[in-house]
């Protein structure tokens, strides 16, 4: 499991690639492991909302080396 806490809503961070480099195993400072199937909790600092999100893919741009993004599906309130 892991914890976003931003201004951002469950309707931002479900965009394609949102955490990019925090994919497991990729070479990029914001690397924090997220693997699919792993839980995402997203707390907005703005409205004190909570939703609860799963990392559908992990993707990576061509070229040896390049960081690994996750992306997350549709959450729940």
């Amino acid at each position: 499991m892991h914890i976003y806490e931003s201004s951002h809503d469950s309707t931002q961070i479900t965009t394609a690639n949102f955490f990019a480099g925090c994919g497991a195993g990729s070479p990029t400072s914001a690397a924090v492991g997220l693997k699919v199937s792993d839980i995402v909790i997203n707390v907005n600092t703005v409205t004190n909302g909570i939703s609860l999100h799963r990392i559908t893919s992990l993707t990576t741009s061509t070229g040896w080396h390049s960081a690994i993004h996750a992306t997350v599906g549709g959450g729940s309130t």
